[in-house]
């Protein structure tokens, strides 16, 4: 991409009648453009764009010429594959994820926000701190862990005065505390109407899926 800006190719545009974009991409075996052009509604035109040898069908519009992209502020994501079309039944392609930004900065402050982002998912957390986990016979919803473990069962609503104190500790921590705190009142004030079931339940929830487990 850095030598395509390099080169400061031209974009040129031209308005092509819909046989003849047809049978341009029949001769250039590209059938996935001929099934785009047959859905475009008959009275939109059809634009095609150049810059060098590149060619491609699109709305449009693009740059005066390829320099106007900053070298500097644009990155490539990640690659996966793709239905075409998002139907399953058709063939999988691959799918490029890139970003592009007016200057470098810009790139950056996205970049950080993305790993900083990545710090704090939930899915990521909640895998070290011990909150929940899944497993085969229950892919959905995840398993949360007993309150004692710093975490909330499915009976919350919202984070409660507990759970939010125990997330914060190490699990170290949380085993002290979960034995020191046994047999106490989950949580006080002004949270209490949305804390966590009771250690009660929480066992007949353990005890339910062991014997889930052991009938498979």
């Amino acid at each position: 991409m850095k030598d395509i800006i390099n080169l400061r190719d031209p974009v040129r545009t031209e308005i092509w009648e819909r046989p003849r974009a047809i049978e341009h991409y029949r001769g250039t075996h590209e059938p996935y453009k001929i099934e785009l052009i047959e859905a475009i509604p008959g009275d939109e035109p059809l634009r095609m764009y150049w810059h060098g040898d590149w060619q491609d069908l699109c709305r449009g519009p693009h740059l005066q010429h390829t320099g106007q992209l900053p070298a500097d502020a644009f990155k490539l994501m990640s690659v996966a594959g793709a239905y075409w079309r998002g139907d399953s039944d058709r063939a999988m392609l691959q799918r490029i994820y890139g970003v592009a930004f007016q200057n470098k900065e810009d790139l950056r402050k996205y970049l950080n926000m993305l790993e900083e982002a990545a710090k704090r998912d939930h899915r990521k957390l909640g895998r070290e701190m011990d909150l929940f986990h899944m497993q085969e016979e229950a892919p959905r919803p995840d398993l949360l862990a007993p309150p004692t473990a710093g975490a909330s069962t499915p009976a919350c609503k919202t984070t409660c005065a507990v759970c939010n104190n125990a997330a914060a500790m190490s699990k170290s921590t949380r085993r002290k505390w979960s034995t020191a705190n046994s047999g106490k009142p989950r949580a006080t004030g002004r949270n209490t109407k949305n804390t966590c079931s009771s250690s009660k339940s929480t066992r007949n929830m353990r005890a339910k899926n062991r014997s889930t487990r052991s009938n498979q």
